[in-house]
């Protein structure tokens, strides 16, 4: 089974013309579970946007830009919750951005389709 082709849309979060991003961005409302290594429970956020190679989302809570974690994503779109490593690349108050780790062919499925499905939208 070939991996999913790349996605040829345009992000809703185009700042100008100069932004390059990997993956286009869009506007989802998911619900976030982040796993901090050794931790004994998650801790819930939302998610605000979500691309094949991450998620942006709101959490409170105190994270480490560069820290690695699992995080689990759910709610519509997505088929069924996608449980995955990432990494925090930013960090604005309670504004994180995640980076995606190593994604599964299934797991990189279930993203893709829902970013499609949220590129109609």
């Amino acid at each position: 089974m070939e991996d999913p082709p790349e996605m040829k849309v345009e992000s809703i979060f185009a700042r100008d013309a100069k932004e390059k991003r990997q993956f286009p961005r869009f506007r989802a409302d998911m619900k976030l579970e982040v796993f901090r290594l050794g931790a004994e429970r998650a801790m819930r956020g939302h998610l605000d946007d979500v691309s094949e190679g991450g998620v942006g989302a709101t959490l409170i809570g105190d994270l480490t830009v560069g820290e690695g974690l699992t995080i689990e994503i759910s709610g519509s779109p997505l088929l069924r919750p996608v449980r995955a490593t990432a990494t925090v690349r930013n960090r604005n108050a309670y504004r994180y951005g995640f980076q995606f780790m190593a994604l599964s062919r299934e797991q990189r499925t279930l993203i893709t389709a829902a970013c499609l499905f949220l590129a109609k939208v």
